[in-house]
């Protein structure tokens, strides 16, 4: 069960006083639940009839110059929001964010990188992350992002 740590708005002191709390906790399947619905409709909502494929939001929205692809963007950034706050790693975190910034950045390009946005699904894949370090969540101390020294610096 993941806890989420936060100052106390209500704490004796008095609002805005600064003192740190456990809040309660945070109910996972509930959480897992609402980001399967984001994920479906941004990645997979609408079924193409006659091919057996299925495109979401995301890149229809998407076609909307400049707001579009920001939109979904942050909407993404919801997903990676919440397995933060449901514990994954700063290794997991780091690829999810890889996997938003992809769609961005291709998505980006005038109607190839909507061609691109109906079939990465980058929700999609950051729900299986997320799946996947929830199931393999470590029983000591979580994973650390270390990254090489800059050299020149």
């Amino acid at each position: 069960m993941a806890y989420i740590f936060s100052t106390a708005a209500n704490s004796a002191a008095g609002p805005g006083a600064g003192n740190a709390t456990w809040s309660e906790p945070i109910d996972r399947a509930q959480v897992l639940r609402r980001l399967e619905l984001l994920a479906r409709f941004l990645d997979d909502a609408i079924e193409l009839p006659g091919l057996k494929y299925r495109i979401g939001w995301d890149g229809i929205i998407g076609l909307i110059p400049g707001v579009g692809d920001a939109f979904t963007t942050l909407t993404s950034g919801y997903l990676i929001w919440e397995a933060h706050r449901l514990g994954v790693s700063q290794v997991t975190m780091a690829k999810m964010i890889v996997n938003v910034l992809i769609d961005m950045l291709a998505g980006s390009i005038p109607i190839v990188g909507d061609l691109f946005d109906l079939t990465w699904k980058a929700n999609r894949r950051n729900l299986k992350l997320l799946h996947e370090a929830l199931s393999n969540a470590p029983k000591t101390a979580p994973e650390t992002l270390t990254l090489p020294p800059a050299r020149g610096i």
